[in-house]
């Protein structure tokens, strides 16, 4: 199953260029990051590895998968559970996982360019939903953006599904499933 994992504001806000980092702290939200990548695949954009702290990077018992448009990265392999593997197109990368998973879900978790390249692929969305008026998040040309209209337009076509929805004060919890063609949600639970 290809997972798509974001803390987006209702306006696609998701972080920022200048300081390539979130513009919120929310705890509930890094628990259920954990919580859901934990024994899977994490793929992310060279940008989105590096704003990660040194001293959580690698994601631990993950194996992280980095897409940078430098060539000649060589991929590097630290231990059974996390691993770092350097690809240059995540959609390519995506194609890859679905015929060698071996039992695991990927997670695409940013950064702008990666979700927007990934975004048809994904089967499931977990969203948290951050009011941005709460957490004093503002607008700017710096900010990075997550495609959050292109997925909301999924509603009216009907491709999209709400499965899970934890309402919190100041953000919520979201599931959305995509559809397949015959209207099915394209569920893979067993991966």
């Amino acid at each position: 199953m290809i997972n798509c994992i974001v803390a987006v504001t209702s306006t696609g806000i998701i972080g920022d260029f200048e300081t390539n980092d979130l513009l919120w702290r929310i705890p509930e939200d890094m628990k259920r990051f954990r919580d859901l990548t934990m024994g899977h695949v994490v793929l992310m954009g060279r940008k989105t590895y590096e704003s990660i702290p040194e001293k959580f990077r690698p994601l631990q018992g993950r194996a992280n998968v980095v897409c940078s448009s430098e060539k000649h990265r060589p991929p590097v392999m630290l231990g059974n559970d996390t691993s770092i593997v350097c690809a240059q197109d995540p959609v390519e990368y995506i194609q890859f996982f679905k015929e060698n998973h071996q039992g695991r879900q990927l997670f695409v978790i940013g950064g702008g360019s990666v979700y927007e390249q990934t975004l048809d692929l994904c089967d499931r969305f977990c969203i948290t939903l951050v009011h941005e008026q709460i957490h004093g998040v503002q607008d700017s040309p710096s900010r990075v953006r997550f495609p959050i209209q292109r997925l909301f337009s999924g509603f009216s076509s009907g491709s999209l599904a709400v499965t899970d929805m934890q309402m919190h004060p100041d953000y919520q919890f979201l599931t959305i499933d995509r559809r397949g063609a015959n209207g099915a949600l394209r569920r893979h639970d067993q991966n």
